[in-house]
């Protein structure tokens, strides 16, 4: 099985390969000025008319077969944030599960409030169904607040011991990331521990 190949790497096989062809094509092409040489005036200018009417109608074609095939789409992806100073603005995330299905976002904010600040939180939800999915991620606007609200690890929201991880934003399930977080929260434990 050939490797998979990024976007890149495809349109650049496809500009070689087009070129190729192009090549190929002029080499067996007859040169036009042999051509033109053996017709009279009028039929040139009648063969260019309908060489412009077979362009036009292949134009339209064309349009009518990208407007039948459905657009792919497109993946959102937000864009990185960046402080006014180009920088990159550094998230404080946690990860906070075993949550209630009728969980609401106000609620669990106004849990985590006692930190310092009300953080931002999101509920996660399936994309079709739209149902709850049981976690959350919380922002907050600084370590020193992210710290405080780890010791809410194991703590009792709405009749249930939720879990309060670390988290790194972004997603994605790479083995580099799933690592990464391992680390972290085995860290983290540590700490808990040692307490």
């Amino acid at each position: 099985m050939p490797p998979k190949l990024s976007k890149k790497q495809k349109k650049a096989q496809d500009f070689r390969k087009k070129q190729k062809d192009k090549a190929l094509s002029e080499e067996n092409a007859v040169p036009e000025v042999d051509v033109v040489a053996d017709q009279p005036e009028s039929t040139r200018i009648d063969e260019k008319k309908k060489r412009k009417a077979e362009d036009m109608e292949d134009k339209e074609q064309s349009k009518d077969q990208e407007e039948e095939q459905p657009k792919k789409k497109s993946r959102n992806r937000r864009p990185k944030k960046n402080n006014n100073n180009g920088e990159k603005k550094n998230r404080f995330i946690l990860f906070v599960g075993n949550l209630k299905f009728d969980t609401k976002a106000e609620d669990l904010a106004k849990h985590f409030e006692s930190v310092g600040e009300l953080p931002t939180v999101r509920l996660m939800t399936d994309k079709q169904t739209k149902k709850p999915k049981g976690f959350a991620f919380i922002e907050f606007q600084d370590s020193h607040h992210l710290s405080k609200a780890l010791a809410f690890h194991h703590t009792f929201f709405n009749k249930r011991q939720i879990n309060v991880e670390l988290t790194a934003g972004g997603g994605g399930r790479s083995d580099a990331r799933k690592e990464k977080l391992k680390e972290k929260n085995e860290k983290l434990q540590l700490e808990r521990v040692s307490q």
